[in-house]
């Protein structure tokens, strides 16, 4: 009888011991990384115009199909022939732009300044 509550006192403490565990889950919704390396690590962007929310619209990107972001300068195409570096060409320089947190400024050189907020 002693060596069986010895042996259930046994399972009974090392069940205890063994059955607890904690899990950190750090989540302070900050991106990994920032826009402006995000914009960066693609050539191309495409304009889906019909996704976007807000109110107006944004009369430059009503026209392009792809948009570059290269060193500050904002590149707009409108056509399928010859963007990208495969096909030597970006586009027309159509202003500036700076990304910093999720928002973009940009300065367009017929439309003005416009801010877009990135939501995704």
């Amino acid at each position: 009888m002693k060596t069986l509550k010895l042996l259930m006192g046994f399972a009974l403490v090392s069940t205890l011991l063994t059955s607890c565990y904690t899990e950190v889950i750090i989540d302070n919704n900050q991106p990994s990384i920032s826009l402006n390396q995000l914009l960066s690590s693609y050539e191309l962007w495409y304009v889906d115009i019909n996704q976007t929310s807000g109110f107006g619209e944004t009369p430059f990107l009503q026209m392009a199909f792809t948009m570059s972001f290269r060193n500050g300068t904002l590149y707009a195409n409108n056509n399928l022939v010859g963007f990208g570096s495969q096909g030597d060409g970006f586009g027309i320089p159509v202003g500036n732009y700076n990304a910093y947190d999720m928002i973009l400024d940009v300065v367009h050189d017929i439309d003005g300044f416009v801010t877009l907020m990135c939501t995704k």
